[in-house]
């Protein structure tokens, strides 16, 4: 067996063609199992081992990245590639679910853009000698949540009044994500119309992920008048979406809602300032 080795060994370092270096035929990765704790990657790998002798893999080694923040790591070991032919093999690795809130904030930060990076190495094993076999794949994801709920277009919220709304990302931190919304209202009156509060609600599949009642008075005047608000989206909220994003096929259904109650010659008035559905879609494996 020593022989053996010793001869598999200098041919791998002599460079002889007689040793064909095991190689990587099909490579992917797809969701598994997906929990309220974690979230399975399963990476899929067809190995060729063109040499008449089996070879010992040590070692499989995944880790998925996100903006830079490591995400999950999936290791398998001791696995032999079979004699002149093709192994498969599969290695699952599990997402930390609630280290979505953490990536969420480098995403919105880096303008809805997150870099994915799959990187593995397989170590094949001789005797006292190794050397690796690295794999990576890396991919981008964008979304486009702004734009798509404040697109900017006058709206109607009654009779001679409208506004037009467009948005920015405020301050994002562990806890929220502010959306600052800025509100050009258009009143045609002749009398000013006053605003009480707002009420808003951000869902993301049926998840309530935002919500509340701002206590803002505003006057719409003759004229053009602006004014801006802030709504927000619970981070400790994110976890849950993402279950649900990645059972849904990575796609989500986000619903955005915002209502003034106004108060209009003496009467109560709820205008539907916003009220916007649209999917978010995302390739992330």
């Amino acid at each position: 067996m020593r022989k053996i080795l010793l001869l598999i060994l200098i041919l791998i370092l002599s460079g002889c063609s007689a040793f064909g270096k095991p190689e990587i035929v099909e490579y992917k990765n797809s969701w598994g199992e997906i929990t309220n704790s974690y979230s399975e990657m399963i990476t899929y790998l067809k190995i060729n081992n063109p040499n008449p002798f089996p070879i010992s893999i040590k070692s499989i080694k995944v880790n998925l990245f996100m903006n830079g923040i490591k995400m999950g790591e999936g290791r398998t070991e001791d696995i032999t590639l079979k004699a002149m032919d093709i192994t498969d093999l599969k290695i699952s690795t599990k997402i930390d679910n609630t280290k979505i809130p953490e990536w969420w904030i480098t995403h919105i930060k880096n303008g809805e853009k997150s870099k994915i990076l799959v990187d593995g190495k397989i170590i094949l094993k001789f005797g006292i000698m190794e050397f690796e076999i690295p794999f990576k794949e890396e991919t981008e994801i964008k979304t486009d949540i702004l734009n798509s709920s404040f697109k900017g277009e006058m709206i109607n919220l009654m009779n001679q009044i409208k506004a037009s709304i467009n948005a920015e990302w405020g301050k994002v931190d562990r806890d929220n994500t502010e959306i600052i919304a800025h509100i050009t209202f258009s009143n045609s009156l002749s009398t000013p119309i006053k605003i009480k509060k707002v009420t808003y609600k951000i869902m993301m599949n049926d998840i309530t992920v935002g919500s509340g009642t701002i206590e803002k008075e505003m006057i719409i005047k003759r004229g053009e008048t602006d004014y801006d608000i802030s709504v927000y989206i619970d981070n400790s909220k994110l976890s849950k979406w993402w279950i649900s994003h990645l059972r849904n096929g990575e796609r989500t259904k986000v619903r955005i809602k915002i209502e003034l109650l106004s108060n209009i010659f003496g009467s109560e008035v709820n205008l539907e300032l916003i009220n916007r559905e649209f999917s978010l879609t995302t390739n992330i494996v």
